[in-house]
């Protein structure tokens, strides 16, 4: 049973996020709502930069914004000059 509090943290860190990502120059960056499509996660926050340099401080502050609100180990799947990165 997932709680309201817990739901607000989620919707609340995925706006964080998301505002993160806008203030250090992101594009194209985008909340979805999944909590009804998926048992796994509640939003996803997908993000466009056009150089791995901007990519990798994205990544680096997201997984600071993240680490006190999930409180455990955030998986990251990416490889050194990789033109993609999955956080999760």
């Amino acid at each position: 049973m997932v709680t309201h509090e817990v739901f607000m943290n989620g919707k609340r860190l995925a706006n964080r996020i998301v505002m993160e990502c806008e203030k250090m120059g992101a594009e194209d960056v985008r909340l979805i709502d999944v909590r009804s499509r998926s048992p796994l996660f509640d939003f996803l926050v997908i993000v466009t930069v056009d150089n791995t340099v901007l990519a990798d401080a994205l990544l680096r502050r997201v997984l600071k914004e993240a680490r006190p609100d999930v409180g455990a180990a955030v998986s990251v799947e990416s490889g050194p000059e990789s033109d993609w990165v999955v956080c999760d």
